[in-house]
């Protein structure tokens, strides 16, 4: 049994030194590396997100080696002996032949053997990134100034979660509600408060800028109003269910699988409701048609990279 493990424990660590993570967003250098590295027959793994330095980079995929740029440098940082080693190389996207130069600069630095001496390991294939999916659950707290004929403004929660079905496209499709805190309503006779909920589904997309996102998005759904109080003495309690349309921008900061950022929302509803006195037409209340919203956002990815 013993002798079984050394064997199993021999085989992943060959598996690893026969991996090399790529972590750039660029489509060309990741896929000219790929081709590069094909005669060695080394397992490439993808990842749009560039580690922050060597400390974060020895965190990432089951893989010896981590490539990334930091700035005008290449990098390739070597998990055994915890040595980085630096190129010098253009930042932001490449074209084919600057692609070309930094994927041989990528070969030389990982020193690898002449192709009639080497000899590959058996080791299971690791699909590259992009075949994997993820799901964002994400929570947050914001400030929302409505505007109509009886504006307000009120604190708001936030809670959503999206998935992204490619992991080297920028697109998620998911849903999320918030909840407002309520609004005093004292007028023509009545006195009590208005609250209201929402319930939308989302589709976005954002691109990524070393460990920052930066995208739009947009959503549609139903909010749900009640207006609740005291009317010359008499109880009055009345609900409205309108549609939602919301759009805006969100600025995340990526800490692993943690980010961090802003969320801007605005609101406009189509067809919003008046509330009257019971007995007269004099105006009590108006759903305000017109909203924007600013939520401080946190937010967990959970990928199934960690399954493949």
């Amino acid at each position: 049994m013993s002798r079984v493990i050394a064997i199993l424990v021999a085989l992943c660590a060959t598996a690893r030194a026969e991996r090399v993570l790529v972590a750039d967003s660029d489509p060309a250098l990741r896929d000219a590396i790929t081709k590069s590295l094909a005669p060695w027959k080394i397992d490439v793994v993808l990842d749009p997100t560039a580690p922050g330095d060597a400390g974060e980079a020895a965190t990432r995929a089951n893989a010896r080696y981590v490539v990334w740029r930091d700035g005008d440098e290449l990098v390739v940082f070597d998990r055994d002996t915890g040595q980085a080693e630096r190129r010098p190389a253009h930042a932001g996207n490449l074209d084919a032949l600057g692609a070309a130069a930094a994927a041989l600069s990528v070969k030389t630095m990982l020193r690898l053997p002449p192709l009639e001496t080497h000899v590959t390991a058996p080791a299971a294939p690791l699909p590259a990134d992009d075949g994997s999916s993820e799901l964002r659950l994400e929570a947050g707290a914001g400030s929302r100034a409505e505007y109509g004929l009886d504006s307000n403004v009120a604190l708001r929660l936030f809670a959503g979660a999206a998935f992204r079905p490619w992991h080297d496209a920028g697109w998620r499709f998911g849903a999320f509600g918030d909840l407002g805190a309520p609004a005093t309503v004292d007028q023509a006779g009545f006195h009590g408060h208005w609250t209201n909920w929402a319930l939308l589904g989302s589709a976005s997309w954002a691109a990524t800028i070393a460990a920052w996102e930066v995208g739009p998005w947009l959503g549609a759904g139903i909010e749900h109003s009640s207006l609740t109080g005291d009317e010359m003495g008499m109880s009055r309690h009345e609900e409205a269910i309108l549609l939602a349309i919301r759009g805006g921008v969100t600025v995340r900061y990526r800490i692993g699988d943690w980010s961090l950022g802003g969320v801007l929302a605005l609101e406009g509803l189509p067809a919003t409701r008046t509330y009257t006195k019971l007995a007269a037409p004099a105006q009590v209340f108006e759903i305000p048609p017109i909203g924007a919203t600013l939520y401080l956002v946190i937010s967990c990815d959970l990928s199934d990279r960690a399954t493949h």
